[in-house]
């Protein structure tokens, strides 16, 4: 079932996943200090908190070489942010509330030993499915995909503000600033993509790990990259390659407490993986991988009862003996037209 929001959510989620990735082999990890976040896009007010309608982005990214192999200087390309402006239709009026798993918590299992089990990615997959059939999802995550090398550009694009940290592995390692959307979502964005285009269903599966993945670059990339310009960046130390599809409006901007500016951010579609791990190091990418797109926010009408939607997720997770739950404490989408309404 898809729902169509026009406003929507994001929520950073499984940071715990992201730690273990990136100590797996000693890598940088990113902290974020952004909380849950509504989408909004541009309408002639700056509400970017990354910069005003005057500031001149110097270097706004590496050059196109920084993306596939070293170099010894950044882009001194200077690009001018456009004005903010809000997205001019309202969110589903729905109660949310935020839904994770409990591994490593209390006398629960931690991640390790489930993932130790022989079937754990299968039953992961299964229960993301199900679950998805089941109850009304929105699906954003901040995890940032990793730039492996010596990165030449703006640390303005680095999720923690730093660049080239030295891993166990003895490689420089960078976390870029990403946004992966899920696929309920993806409509919201038609109108705000300047160039190329927008997220189509079909990016929304993976058949292959050769499978390039699409994705959209916030304007502070154009000039530097191209569409059909392709990216290898790794995700749960897994190497991949991403392939440019459109570039978004300046100053495209997520809200929810916070405003989550995306002009130096890559847009990602939380993509279903449709094949079976090739090999170690792939299995524990999928495995972290559908460990976060199980969690996320849940929604319910306000009308309806809140408790009987918890025991059903849970319920749902027992069957495929997963620890799963919701948390009581609610997000209440707001039908304000322009944001004026702030969200508790």
């Amino acid at each position: 079932m898809r729902n169509k929001f026009p406003i929507v959510i994001i929520f950073l989620a499984f940071i715990s996943f992201s730690m273990a990735g990136c100590q797996k082999q000693g890598l940088p990890h990113t902290t974020l200090d952004e909380d849950p976040v509504m989408v909004q896009v541009p309408n002639n007010q700056d509400n970017s908190t990354e910069s005003s309608t005057d500031e001149q982005i110097t270097t706004p990214f590496p050059a196109k070489d920084a993306l596939t192999g070293p170099s010894d200087e950044g882009s001194s390309e200077e690009q001018k942010e456009g004005t903010s402006t809000e997205l001019p239709t309202s969110p589903a009026d729905l109660d949310y509330y935020f839904m994770s798993s409990r591994y490593g918590l209390g006398d629960y299992p931690d991640f390790d030993t489930f993932f130790a089990e022989p079937d754990a990615l299968s039953r992961l997959k299964q229960f993301y499915s199900e679950l998805n059939q089941t109850v009304a999802r929105v699906e954003y995550h901040l995890q940032s995909l990793m730039y492996d090398g010596t990165y030449t550009g703006d640390p303005g694009f680095s999720a923690s503000g730093s660049v080239n940290a030295q891993g166990d592995d003895g490689q420089f390692h960078t976390m870029l600033k990403t946004l992966m959307i899920g696929k309920a979502e993806y409509d919201s964005f038609d109108d705000y993509v300047e160039t190329g285009r927008n997220f189509e269903a079909d990016d929304f599966t993976i058949h292959a790990l050769t499978d390039s993945i699409p994705v959209i670059l916030g304007h502070a990339y154009a000039g530097l990259y191209e569409i059909g310009d392709t990216l290898p960046l790794s995700l749960h130390l897994q190497p991949l390659t991403f392939t440019v599809v459109g570039f978004l409006q300046a100053n495209t901007t997520f809200r929810f407490d916070l405003d989550i500016p995306l002009d130096r951010y890559i847009l990602v579609p939380l993509y279903d993986i449709a094949y079976e791990p090739a090999d170690a190091a792939n299995e524990y990418y999928q495995e972290h991988y559908y460990m976060q797109k199980c969690d996320g926010f849940v929604g319910i009408d306000p009308a309806a009862n809140a408790e009987e939607m918890f025991r059903t997720v849970e319920e749902l997770a027992e069957e495929y003996d997963l620890h799963f739950a919701v948390t009581p404490k609610k997000r209440k989408m707001s039908n304000s037209l322009s944001g004026e309404k702030t969200f508790l």
